[in-house]
């Protein structure tokens, strides 16, 4: 699955562009962020998914530069409420 969404200036003039892509989980693994100014730069973003709770949800991720680089870990922790 992929979203992505443009933003203009008032004379219709692209400023940025964005995209994001998903796994089959609807987890985040790839954005990619255009900013249209005097120099154009790009970012790209990429992500892994290192561990799951007994319920499927991610409990561990890996943020990636576009050089490969890792630039952030998260750990989360989920805690249900009994019904």
């Amino acid at each position: 699955m992929m979203m992505s969404s443009v933003t203009k200036d008032s004379v219709g003039n692209v400023k940025n562009k964005w995209s994001a892509k998903y796994n089959d989980k609807r987890e985040l693994i790839e954005t990619s962020n255009t900013n249209f100014k005097k120099d154009t730069t790009t970012t790209v973003k990429k992500f892994t998914y290192e561990a799951h709770e007994e319920t499927g949800n991610w409990t561990q991720r890996t943020e990636w530069n576009d050089k490969g680089k890792a630039i952030k870990a998260v750990k989360r922790t989920i805690v249900y409420r009994k019904s």
